[in-house]
């Protein structure tokens, strides 16, 4: 149900409940409508009572709430007294909402009595205002709290240099997918890769010609997987890639082709363009051909391979050779 529709029945509900004071007034406060619980509280019929001024109404009004209705957006929870068709006084507890169009004033008769039940009942009204208002203010409050917490753990998981996922979050993600493939007997592949060249380039230009590089060639990454793989920063020249359902000659490709999209491009660092050539080292479990024991010896031999592709000079792609007893330990 859309808000027009809600507004609407709400309207239609407030003017049916003869238990209350409703009136729908123009920009200037004059009366276009009323609701039969003016009949009931005041005794005015509807047709004496449109055309009418609110000034006309009010008994008195020390506290200038009449004008703070011409000028403010909203009324909460203030007191009037109304002149009544008998010339008797009814005191209104009234809420007034604004807009371009006009106003509607909603007004609820406190009980008659002596002065004592009515100051007690006014402290009621007035408490029970200050709870709502409380209530709302916890609301606001609960959303800031929750807004604040989903940004931590999102700052737990996300570089902030790249936006992609932490080298501490690789850890969990690739470990649920190496046992997802070990049970369904499928592919799985790990990829590494490094910008050549960006150490040297760091310690020349300074760190912050380096993030622009790491950003440039991060937004390329993201742009060319697949929905299911997972992109992350490995340290401060490399990026993690997990593929899904991805063999040895499948990721050999992918790096293949970001080799060919990525190799001589600019990116303006500064006053500096660095131009980009890539090292990947690839490593793959399956079941029969690549054994792998865990998950860690995954990133362990890609390790190796992106080792073997930096010694050769980089600018290309190495796949795993060693087997798992004999690869290096990343730290």
């Amino acid at each position: 149900m859309d808000a027009e529709k809600i507004n609407r029945y709400a309207l239609s509900y407030l003017f049916a409940n003869t238990r209350l004071a409703v009136l729908r007034l123009d920009s200037e406060l004059k009366v276009l409508e009323a609701n039969q619980g003016c009949t009931r509280i005041l005794g005015y019929p509807d047709e004496e009572l449109v055309g009418r001024n609110l000034y006309e109404l009010v008994v008195i009004d020390p506290e200038g709430t009449v004008e703070e209705m011409l000028e403010g957006e909203r009324i909460e929870g203030e007191l009037l007294k109304i002149r009544t068709a008998f010339e008797r006084e009814a005191t209104l507890y009234v809420f007034l909402f604004r807009d371009d169009e006009g106003a509607l004033l909603i007004g609820e008769a406190m009980q008659a009595g002596n002065r004592q039940d009515s100051e007690i009942t006014l402290e009621l009204h007035k408490k029970a205002f200050s709870l709502a208002k409380t209530s709302e203010d916890l609301r606001r409050r609960n959303a800031y709290l929750e807004l604040a917490n989903r940004r931590m753990r999102e700052s737990q998981v996300t570089d902030p240099i790249t936006g992609l996922y932490k080298r501490n979050h690789l850890e969990r993600l690739l470990r649920a997918e190496y046992e997802r493939a070990r049970r369904h007997h499928g592919d799985l592949s790990f990829m590494l890769v490094s910008v050549d060249g960006l150490r040297a380039f760091r310690e020349l230009r300074g760190p912050e010609a380096a993030t622009r590089v790491l950003r440039g060639v991060a937004r390329v990454l993201d742009a060319r997987k697949r929905v299911f793989d997972i992109l992350g920063h490995f340290d401060a020249d490399s990026f993690y890639l997990v593929l899904p359902h991805t063999s040895m000659e499948g990721a050999r490709d992918l790096g293949e082709r970001l080799l060919e999209m990525l190799r001589n491009r600019e990116i303006q660092a500064g006053d500096y363009p660095f131009r980009i050539f890539l090292s990947i080292g690839i490593a793959t479990y399956n079941n029969r051909r690549y054994p792998m024991r865990s998950h860690e010896e995954l990133i362990h031999a890609a390790a190796d391979s992106l080792m073997r592709a930096q010694v050769a000079g980089g600018d290309r792609v190495k796949l795993v050779e060693a087997t798992p007893t004999n690869l290096r330990v990343v730290p």
